[in-house]
């Protein structure tokens, strides 16, 4: 770094700091001669009674991060990244994007022919290989307690042409033409979709289920499908396969599986009618040139056709792709089920959804739960008329559609992309509105994505700085390991979520689609053909009414195939009020923008509270020239904050990396998901500049604080009935100690 090239750098800016030998460490006996194979505290998760149990049967929520690159990372630091996710609140990880740990992306069949159905081979436990670092990273989550969330997509390790040995030869023609879709959909990552159609990638697909859940993991001395950490199995991620279907984008997939689909189609119709002549009547007709007998009959209408066909045909072809849909979703379920003593157990989602489509909510309802996915974009300043909290809503895109009425309900992926001022009102927002709609997990999508280096320490996370959305990668907006605004309101919103301490709404309305919408030309949740109120505000006023009536009520979807319409159990609300309060304590106030959270094991408040906030028995917070805080008291022995021992305290505002460069006209970006990575030309520095005002709390009771900064190191401790920190004082998160007697409960 010299002088001439990179400005100065001083002696004492630099830390040296010593690392210990990068192998694994164990937790427990020898695992050359025992293994170590630890049990769950709460036992393996399942369902009952539509919800996520523990082994006792006893409600369980997660709350968990995403993790990508994180299982490539070395011994040393996914012991650090393991415990740091611990210390932030989450008892779950989801993994994503892991396949190519555990199959070897360059392996060759005996014909010297790319094939995927090759796993990765250690030479020893500890080789620092692939597949080994993932093992340990899976063996410290459940060392420290964490569940994680498991798939079986193919995002990183498509299908390759050696693979088409996994069945007999269907000739030398069809041997060649396969090899040569497949490598072509390779080029437009359309394989995810072809397993539901072609028979062989099906099997290739099973293969790598079963030989996933059968793999052995040294560090824990047990098999997938025998681990009783494993929540929740995902078939796949974001697959979309029926609305590929019903919405014409098959036409991009190579010739060969066309014909493959379209062999499939007629297939299922021979079943279903003997003949031409009862398929015309039941049609009211055919296209020239079309017969069952030749497999001639065309799989339309798809897209925008509806109108050009008759009705009945369009319920069959919506009646095939559902049926090829589920047809193959079970399939691989009962892999799962049959693989392992865990995995005959464990709750399955078929698919993750982010589009709010009954056409791909009701087939992947049949699964065990139901995962869906949202991201919202935020606002460069901390002003209230522009901030989510400063304007009423008409819901939350795919969110306010996602609750299905018996089924334990999973958000997959989820945040707010930086650069977001405000964003600390994000997870408060989740957490209250997923505790309304009685949801079961929750996991923010993601950790670290690669953009966090030497994760050794706790001051790593630090002094690197926040990630921000670039043009290359809109997603590095979205890492949270850096990030302390929006981790003290995780870990706020987390600990409200995983205790139950907000109830479920009392009076859902409920939705209930039936088979006019279900095969009907309609694609969208909200233009089902219910009653609307004609006065909800443009220019989507289903839409609008629909999220409306979510924020007052909460809402819940019903799929009822034997329902001839769909219907709505109470009439839908046109706009959503100023001030919204689903249930007792809970208000969301788009007047002042605050989500104010207040009941007897929980005191919190998130937005523009002008410095101040308080609650009618005695709880207070202050907090000099800080218009917007993140502020929360939550009992964490399940007693009311009156009558209870312990408490955790969290603290967070707002604030930028140093440095940070804007575009110039940065409204001339409209602020969407897909756009939201122009408004930064520059990310700057770390640590982050946030606000750190003076902060008074006043109490009702005497209480001992023990708190911690965002790099874990220690706060002074103080007692009283009000805690003062000055000016500067980094408090992240604290352990409040009753010290009064009690009152008795």
């Amino acid at each position: 770094c010299s002088e001439a090239k990179s400005g100065k750098v001083w002696i004492d800016d630099i830390r040296l700091m010593r690392l210990g030998p990068n192998v694994p460490e164990l937790i427990g006996p020898d695992p050359d001669t025992v293994r170590w194979s630890p049990a769950p505290i709460r036992g393996q998760v399942t369902v009952k009674d539509a919800h996520f149990a523990d082994a006792e049967g006893k409600r369980i929520r997660l709350w968990g991060v995403n993790c990508v690159d994180e299982m490539g990372l070395d011994y040393a630091e996914t012991r650090q990244i393991i415990r740091r996710i611990k210390r932030m609140g989450f008892n779950a990880l989801r993994l994503h994007l892991y396949d190519v740990r555990l199959i070897d992306s360059e392996a060759t069949n005996a014909q010297g022919e790319p094939t995927s159905r090759v796993f990765r081979k250690r030479e020893f436990v500890g080789d620092g290989s692939r597949i080994d670092l993932f093992d340990h990273f899976i063996y410290w989550a459940e060392a420290n307690g964490l569940y994680v969330y498991l798939t079986f997509d193919r995002l990183r390790v498509p299908f390759k042409p050696g693979d088409y040995d996994i069945l007999p030869s269907a000739g030398a023609e069809d041997e060649t033409a396969w090899k040569a879709a497949v490598a072509a959909s390779n080029e437009k990552r359309a394989n995810e979709h072809l397993y539901f159609v072609d028979e062989r990638l099906g099997a290739v697909q099973a293969e790598y289920v079963r030989r996933h859940l059968d793999h052995y993991n040294p560090y824990t001395g047990r098999r997938v499908a025998d681990d009783p950490f494993v929540a929740i199995y995902e078939l796949s991620n974001e697959n979309g396969f029926p609305t590929i279907l019903l919405e014409g984008k098959f036409r991009q997939w190579p010739e060969y599986f066309q014909t493959v689909l379209q062999g499939r189609w007629n297939s299922w119709l021979r079943e279903r009618y003997p003949t031409d002549a009862a398929l015309r009547e039941a049609w009211g007709a055919l296209n020239q040139a079309e017969a069952l007998g030749d497999g001639t009959v065309v799989f339309a209408p798809t897209g925008g056709e509806a109108k050009e066909y008759p009705a009945a045909r369009l319920a069959d072809v919506r009646r095939f792709v559902y049926d090829l849909t589920i047809g193959y979703s079970k399939k691989l379920e009962t892999i799962i089920r049959e693989a392992g003593t865990c995995s005959a157990r464990a709750p399955v989602t078929y698919d993750t959804i982010f589009q709010h489509k009954h056409t791909w909510y009701y087939p992947m309802s049949q699964g065990t739960c139901q995962a869906v996915g949202t991201y919202v974009s935020g606002s460069l300043e901390l002003d209230r008329e522009k901030s989510w909290l400063g304007r009423v809503p008409t819901g939350i895109y795919n969110i306010s559609n996602s609750t299905v009425d018996g089924k334990p309900i999973v958000v997959y992926e989820n945040n707010i992309l930086k650069p977001a001022a405000g964003r600390a009102y994000y997870p408060m927002l989740i957490s209250t509105y997923a505790s309304t709609h009685d949801w079961d997990a929750v996991f923010w999508y993601n950790w670290s994505n690669g953009t966090v280096t030497q994760q050794y320490d706790d001051e790593a996370y630090d002094l690197i700085g926040l990630r921000y959305s670039v043009p290359e990668h809109t997603w590095h907006g979205i890492v949270s390991a850096t990030d302390e605004v929006l981790l003290s309101s995780l870990r706020l919103g987390g600990e409200i979520f995983k205790r139950f301490l907000i109830p479920p709404a009392p009076d859902p309305v409920v939705i209930t689609i039936g088979r006019n919408d279900l095969l009907g030309p309609r694609t969208w949740i909200g233009d089902v053909s219910i009653p609307y109120p004609k006065d909800a505000p443009g220019p989507y006023v289903e839409a609008a009414a629909i999220g409306a009536t979510d924020f007052e009520f909460t809402t819940r979807y019903r799929y009822d195939m034997a329902a001839e319409k769909s219907s709505v159990s109470a009439p839908l609300i046109s706009h959503t009020p100023t001030v919204c309060e689903p249930v007792e304590g809970v208000r969301y106030d788009f007047e002042r923008g605050l989500i104010e959270v207040d009941r007897p094991e929980v005191k919190a408040v998130v937005g523009f509270t002008d410095g101040e906030w308080s609650t009618p028995d005695g709880f207070s917070v202050s907090a000099t020239d800080c218009p917007f805080f993140c502020w929360g008291l939550v009992s964490t022995d399940g007693l009311p904050l009156t009558q209870g021992s312990e408490a955790l305290l969290t603290w967070g505002t707002y604030g930028e990396n140093r440095g940070r460069v804007l575009r110039e006209d940065p409204d001339s970006v409209k602020a969407s998901v897909s756009r939201h990575a122009k408004l930064v030309a520059g990310w700057g520095y770390g640590p982050p500049d946030i606000a750190r005002p003076a902060l008074s709390i006043k109490l009702p009771r005497v209480a001992a604080l023990d708190a911690v900064d965002f790099r874990w190191r220690p706060l002074a401790s103080q007692t009283g009935d009000a805690i003062d920190l000055p000016e500067g004082q980094r408090l992240f998160v604290g352990r409040v100690k009753w010290q009064d007697e009690q009152t008795d409960p």
